[in-house]
C-alpha cells in the first residue's frame, strides 16, 4: 500500500470510529508515541549521538 492509500485509511477509520463511536485503529497515544521517536531519531541524526526516548514522552 502507498504513504497515501495508508493514510487515507487511517482518515477512514478515525471517521468510522467517530460515527460508530469507538476508539479507532490508530490511537493518540500510539500517534504520540510515533512523533517521540521520529523526534529521537531527527535529534540523532542531527547530532551524531544516540538519543534516549524518556519513557513519559511514550505515554
Amino acid at each position: 500500500m502507498t504513504d497515501r492509500k495508508l493514510i487515507a485509511a487511517e482518515v477512514w477509520d478515525f471517521i468510522e470510529a467517530l460515527r460508530c463511536r469507538r476508539e479507532p485503529e490508530v490511537t493518540g497515544e500510539m500517534g504520540l508515541r510515533s512523533v517521540a521517536i521520529i523526534s529521537a531519531l531527527i535529534r540523532s541524526a542531527c547530532s551524531g549521538e544516540p538519543v534516549r526516548v524518556m519513557g513519559s514522552e511514550l505515554k
